[in-house]
């Protein structure tokens, strides 16, 4: 036990605020972490409904979703490497309705997340979109899918392809945390 302590001590004031608010809040934490990163796709959409409906946050950040928007998707991929090709396809329901769609390479060892998609989609009863993007940054945790929608009714599948053409990773909408907004 000793030797746990003075390693923990070793961490320094800031890591170890950091350690005890990932243990402590790791639940809570993940869901605010889920709520932040759909805030964050969706308060960057074009158009004066975007002036209408956004609002700042004490940071100064846009931090209100588009009102239309109910509900909030996030899913992450396994790691990714230079070259991989990701591939987001989305089926809309039965209903029209306006889907915003952010993908990030998240690389957490150094503190890097880059967008290498961001899209606002008006989709039609039954349409479907194929949108594509490639890993031009090198060896990263994941890409992280953020999708706000305003109904439940999407199918969603992502795949990611190595620069050799084979297929790394698949999966669809039972992948991704979906979350009702307040």
């Amino acid at each position: 036990m000793s030797r746990f302590l003075s390693w923990f001590a070793r961490l320094g004031p800031w890591r170890w605020a950091m350690a005890v608010a990932a243990v402590a809040g790791l639940g809570g934490g993940l869901l605010l972490a889920h709520e932040a990163a759909v805030a964050v796709v969706l308060h960057e959409h074009a158009g004066a409904h975007a002036q209408e409906s956004e609002a700042t946050s004490p940071s100064g950040r846009p931090g209100r979703l588009p009102p239309e928007v109910k509900y909030g998707w996030t899913a992450t991929s396994p790691a990714t490497h230079a070259g991989d090709q990701y591939q987001l396809v989305v089926t809309n329901g039965e209903t029209p309705q306006t889907v915003y769609v952010r993908v990030m390479i998240m690389d957490h060892r150094n503190h890097n997340n880059i967008v290498v998609l961001q899209q606002r989609l008006e989709l039609e009863a039954g349409e479907q979109r194929v949108l594509t993007a490639v890993n031009d940054y090198g060896t990263a945790n994941h890409f992280q899918t953020a999708i706000g929608s305003e109904t439940t009714d999407l199918t969603l599948e992502v795949s990611l392809t190595a620069s050799d053409g084979e297929r790394t990773a698949w999966f669809n909408q039972r992948a991704f945390m979906l979350r009702e907004r307040d």
